[in-house]
């Protein structure tokens, strides 16, 4: 997976800044009507929001999904004037609270945590999921993270080659978690298994990836493919492998996959959304001011140490960019086929 580069996001950035300066520059002639207009589309836009937001999270607290939506959101409040209010609704791999965010109010004042494969691959593999990807209209992405091969702090296995060589002489006894069914999780290991012909279980595990990182350090589990921000958090889980095309600074000595020989590449991207019928002014207003919260330095600091990859797209790109995603992922589901059997 790829995300649009840092210099591309900053040439966006700098011709939306220069349209506006254009806006305030006053012109000759009927220049002062169109200022006139420009300054009242400011003022309607201006009275978004008017409440309180509340701000869905679909997975337990603790998770990556919470941790976006709590990474920006006293910045959020400052810069629109009104409390978010989080609210978590688990289950499903993430279709609990997604569905009930699609059946939301369309008004701008019930955002949604968007994960990415997890809103694709669920309505294009499941009959029923309760929503749809289209029910959603993005109004920013923030962060990605490469898929990781997660043990616990104390287990056996040092690195990956001896992870597939002990699956190998044991067949279906090695256990993997994962974020639910249909999600990064169980796509990265379809990944895994098809090129290294090993044979594991996988375990989807209800409740993101705090339940999940809980049940690998206890024990209930081998091993957990997850995000490689959530090995970073943590000091009772490390990695074997990742899925990126280079090595990340969270873990400049822990191999990707594709070093090893195994074409695992799938990335997690955490976003926000309204159902798709929110009003423009809403989608807008919102997405702008994530976008301008994460560009906090210190923000931007903090995250290649906690296995993040900043991907920073505003509301005029954020719908594009699960359009494109959506066609990447379609190519992949066979492979979650073929192992679910």
């Amino acid at each position: 997976m790829t995300f649009p580069t840092r210099d591309k996001r900053w040439r966006l950035k700098a011709a939306a800044l220069a349209a506006v300066g254009t806006l305030l520059v006053p012109a000759c002639g009927g220049g002062t009507q169109e200022a006139g207009t420009a300054e009242s589309s400011g003022e309607a836009e201006s009275s978004y929001p008017e409440r309180p937001i509340t701000w869905m999270v679909s997975f337990d607290p603790g998770g990556g999904s919470d941790t976006q939506a709590r990474r920006v959101q006293q910045q959020l409040e400052e810069d629109l004037g009104t409390s978010i209010q989080i609210e978590y609704r688990s289950g499903g791999g993430g279709a609990v609270g997604w569905a009930e965010a699609a059946q939301a109010s369309a008004d701008g004042y019930t955002v949604s945590g968007l994960v990415i494969p997890h809103i694709l691959i669920q309505p294009l593999a499941l009959e029923d999921t309760g929503y749809e990807t289209e029910d959603f209209r993005a109004a920013a992405w923030q962060v990605g993270a490469p898929v990781a091969l997660l043990v616990s702090e104390d287990s056996q296995f040092e690195d990956l080659e001896g992870f597939l060589q002990h699956a190998e002489d044991n067949p279906g006894e090695l256990t993997i978690g994962g974020v639910g069914n249909y999600s990064a999780s169980d796509l990265a290991l379809a990944q895994l298994m098809q090129s290294s012909d090993v044979d594991v279980s996988y375990v989807p595990v209800t409740g993101g990836a705090g339940a999940l990182i809980s049940d690998l350090a206890g024990g209930h589990i081998d091993a957990a493919m997850l995000g490689t921000s959530h090995a970073a958090t943590s000091d009772k889980v490390r990695p074997l492998a990742i899925g990126s095309e280079d090595r990340i600074d969270a873990f400049p000595d822990v191999p990707t996959f594709t070093e090893l020989g195994h074409e695992v590449n799938i990335s997690y991207a955490w976003g926000v959304g309204m159902p798709a019928d929110a009003p423009d002014e809403a989608v807008t207003r919102f997405g702008e001011a994530v976008i301008t919260a994460m560009e906090d330095p210190e923000i931007q600091e903090e995250l290649p140490d906690q296995g993040f990859d900043p991907i920073m797209i505003g509301p005029d790109e954020a719908q594009s960019y699960v359009d494109e995603q959506k066609e990447v992922y379609a190519d992949l589901l066979p492979l979650l086929e073929e192992m679910s059997g």
